[in-house]
C-alpha cells in the first residue's frame, strides 16, 4: 500500500498525538477479557462494510443480523478529543451502578452505507459527538463478530439528537479505566469496552479510514472513486461517473454458501474511465471469510446492459435459436455464440474475475425470463 507525502505527514502527526495514550494505557484488562468469546481481531473481515452473511431482522426498523447467530450488527467507538480525553455516554439503565459507557449502537440499513456511517451517526445521536470519519481506525470485534469497534477523533461536541438524562462526558485515561470496571461485582458487562479502550492505545494508523480509501479508490479501481451502500446481503455500487452517483451502477451479492458471485442490473458498458467492476467485485468477495479461489460461478441477473443484450441476441442467432435460453461452451465443436458472449461487457467482467480466481470459464448459460440471467461457470 502506497501513500502520498501528505498522508505520510498526517500519519506521523496523529501518531505523535496518540503517544501519551500509548504510554499510559497499560493494565486495562481483567482476567477473561482476552477470551475469544469477548474479543477477536478484525483479521480478514472488511472493517468498513457489512459481511455477506447478514439478514434483515430484529425489533427495530433497519436493523441487520448475523445469519448464523442472530446477533445484531452494531458499531462502537473510543472517541478521543484533542486533549486525549475519552468521551463516554451515560448508561440508560441502572446508572448508579453501571455509570458511563463507550458509545455503541446498531447498524441502520435505512441510512448507513457503511459501518463507518454507523459510527458517525450513533456517536452524534447518543453523545452529540462529531467524529472525523477519516480518523477512524478499526480495533476489533466483539459479541461473536457482530460488534465492530473503532478509535476515532472527536472534533466537536453538539447537542445529542437522542439525548439521555445525563450529558456525555470526557474522561482522562485513568478515569476511563476506572469507569470501565463498573458495575461493582459484574465488571464482565464492560469486557468488550475494556478491550476496545485497551486496543485504542496501539491502534494501527496505517489502517485509518482516510489512508485505506485513498489506496483502494486510487489504486485497486484505477483511480475512479466509488461508494458502497449496504442493502442487507446485497451491496449497491455508486460512482459519480454514472448518473452523477444517483443510480447504482450495479448491485453485488457474494453468496458464500453457494460459492458464487451475483451481479444485478450491472451497467457494464457505461463504466466511467478508471473504474473496474471486476476489481470492485473481487474486493467485495475478499471481504468475506472465504478465499477468492472458492468462487465457482459468476451470474449477472436482470440484464440491463445494452451491449450485452445485443451480444446475447447475436449469440442466439449463431446457435440457430429464435427465442428462449441456451448454453454454450468452449469445447471443440460447441463454440457457437461463445466468442460473442465472451466479448460482451458482461463476458469481459466475468473473464477478469475468473482470472483473479485463478480459473478459466467452462460454460455460459443464458436464461430468457423475468429476470433474464447469464451465468458464467468456472472450471473446477
Amino acid at each position: 500500500m502506497q501513500y502520498s507525502m501528505i498522508n505520510v505527514q498526517k500519519l506521523a502527526l496523529w501518531g505523535a498525538f496518540s503517544l501519551i495514550a500509548v504510554k499510559a494505557q497499560t493494565d486495562d484488562l481483567l482476567p477473561g477479557d482476552d477470551s475469544e468469546a469477548v474479543w477477536k481481531p478484525m483479521g480478514k473481515v472488511d472493517p468498513w462494510y457489512l459481511p455477506a452473511d447478514v439478514v434483515d431482522g430484529g425489533d427495530k426498523d433497519g436493523s441487520v443480523l448475523q445469519k448464523a447467530t442472530g446477533n445484531r450488527i452494531r458499531c462502537g467507538v473510543v472517541g478521543y478529543d484533542k486533549e486525549d480525553k475519552i468521551w463516554m455516554i451515560p448508561a440508560n439503565g441502572n446508572f448508579d451502578q453501571v455509570g458511563y459507557i463507550l458509545p455503541r449502537g446498531g447498524y441502520d440499513s435505512r441510512s448507513d452505507k457503511s459501518i463507518a456511517d454507523c459510527v458517525l451517526r450513533e456517536s452524534k445521536e447518543e453523545g452529540g459527538l462529531i467524529i472525523d470519519i477519516n480518523s477512524l481506525i478499526p480495533l476489533g470485534l466483539s459479541n461473536g463478530g457482530a460488534v465492530y469497534w473503532y478509535k476515532g477523533n472527536v472534533t466537536e461536541t453538539v447537542e445529542p439528537t437522542e439525548p439521555r438524562p445525563r450529558p456525555p462526558k470526557g474522561f482522562t485515561v485513568d478515569d476511563t479505566r476506572a469507569e470501565l470496571l463498573k458495575p461493582p461485582g459484574k465488571p464482565a458487562k464492560k469486557a468488550d469496552m475494556r478491550q476496545a479502550f485497551h486496543n485504542s492505545a496501539t491502534a494501527d494508523e496505517s489502517t485509518r479510514y482516510e489512508l485505506t480509501f485513498t489506496a483502494k479508490e486510487g489504486s485497486a479501481t484505477g483511480g475512479s472513486d466509488y461508494s458502497v451502500k449496504d442493502l442487507g446481503r446485497w451491496k449497491a455500487i455508486y460512482t459519480d461517473g454514472f448518473t452523477n452517483g444517483e443510480q447504482a451502477i450495479m448491485k453485488v451479492l457474494c453468496d458464500v454458501y453457494g460459492y458464487r458471485i451475483v451481479a444485478n442490473e450491472a451497467w457494464a458498458s457505461q463504466v466511467p474511465l478508471g473504474l473496474s467492476l471486476s476489481s470492485v467485485i473481487t474486493q467485495l468477495w475478499t471481504a468475506t471469510t472465504l478465499d477468492i479461489n472458492e468462487v465457482t460461478s459468476i451470474k449477472f441477473s436482470e440484464i440491463v446492459d445494452p451491449a450485452t443484450q445485443t451480444a446475447i441476441s447475436n449469440a442466439r442467432t449463431e446457435l440457430g435459436e429464435s427465442a428462449g435460453g441456451f448454453t454454450t461452451t468452449n469445447d471443440l465443436g460447441e463454440t457457437k455464440g461463445w466468442n460473442t458472449l465472451m466479448a460482451s461487457p458482461y463476458g469481459v467482467v466475468a473473464s477478469e474475475v475468473a482470472k483473479a480466481v485463478g480459473k478459466g470459464i467452462a460454460g455460459i448459460s443464458v436464461t430468457d425470463g423475468n429476470p433474464s440471467e447469464i451465468l458464467f461457470t468456472l472450471e473446477q
